[in-house]
């Protein structure tokens, strides 16, 4: 890093540690992961590691990048909102900042140190597993919690055709992508089925799925519990079984039976048919493609491939 820069994210981690009591030793502050390139999405926020001087100080500092400096600041705000929104055994797994704060523009959040899951491969898919356990249940309450059914047949138009007909309308997207879409967008205004809302996380991957931290991490995901991260991109008319699909997608590879066990799981507790659980997924994809502005377009192509093709394999029709 370049001084100036090193110099800046030591400020932002001094001011920290002084709003949590000087419980920062801020000269071990270093990078989680950093910038990867032009293929990331555009507005990444900056992660590092900040250790406390006791082990259970330890935090997380988030700081927006100079492109889209209020994107911390938008993070937090969105966990706030669907909090708000749900039951106390709900927004207890969402996770919240210990302090937040402005440095210049860009904005940053301090957040508890959580434990990933382990890279030694074989614990990975045992704890993958438990995870999995763990996790569903919840993403299907959140769904309960939060499903709103749309009154107006404009409204119903506007949420459950328009983005169907955009993604059927794509040339960027594969061919049997957009007719797929224009397949569902009949099905969606000749059938008008009874579909509905839920408040979606938009990015709901086992990497921000993070449980406590314990003294053997390999047992994390068994004995702790577990937190969500990334809110940013959360909308409270998100569209449910999108997250589920994106969940799985990052747990199990395309074709385990696991997939389609958890799938099945999901779609009996809601009481979704096979086909409306593929109608969502691609209305999410549909809007997403309307709201590219920080997400590379050839990574949205492959998004698209990718979900016809996991949702045929552990969703047919």
């Amino acid at each position: 890093m370049k001084s100036d820069f090193d110099a800046y994210i030591t400020g932002i981690a001094k001011d920290v540690s002084g709003k949590l009591g000087n419980s920062l030793d801020v000269s071990t502050t270093r990078w989680i992961r950093p910038p990867t390139g032009e293929d990331q999405v555009r507005d990444a926020t900056l992660a590092f590691y900040v250790d406390g001087h006791k082990r259970g100080d330890d935090v997380v500092l988030l700081i927006s990048n100079t492109l889209f400096p209020g994107a911390v600041k938008a993070d937090v705000a969105c966990a706030r909102d669907v909090a708000g929104r749900v039951s106390r055994q709900v927004s207890a797994h969402i996770s919240a900042p210990v302090c937040e704060g402005q440095s210049g523009k860009q904005t940053y959040a301090a957040y508890s140190r959580l434990s990933p899951l382990s890279e030694f491969r074989p614990v990975r898919m045992l704890q993958k597993a438990r995870a999995a356990k763990q996790t569903l249940p919840w993403l299907v309450q959140l769904a309960k919690e939060t499903r709103l059914h749309r009154g107006t047949p404009e409204d119903y138009e506007r949420v459950f055709a328009d983005p169907l007909a955009s993604l059927g309308g794509d040339t960027n997207v594969p061919a049997r992508v957009r007719a797929r879409a224009q397949e569902y967008r009949d099905f969606v205004q000749d059938r008008k089925p009874d579909l509905f809302t839920v408040v979606q996380h938009g990015d709901f991957w086992i990497g921000n799925v993070f449980f406590e931290r314990r003294k053997l991490p390999d047992l994390n995901p068994y004995l702790g519990d577990f937190s969500i991260i990334d809110w940013r991109g959360a909308r409270q008319d998100g569209y449910p079984c999108t997250d589920c699909m994106r969940f799985c997608s990052s747990l199990f590879r395309t074709g385990s039976e696991r997939n389609s066990q958890l799938i099945a799981e999901y779609r009996s507790a809601l009481d979704i048919p096979a086909e409306e659980f593929q109608v969502y997924c691609f209305l999410a994809l549909g809007r997403l493609g309307t709201e590219l502005d920080q997400f590379p377009a050839e990574k949205y192509a492959e998004l698209c491939d990718h979900t016809l093709t996991f949702i045929d394999t552990h969703c047919p029709r």
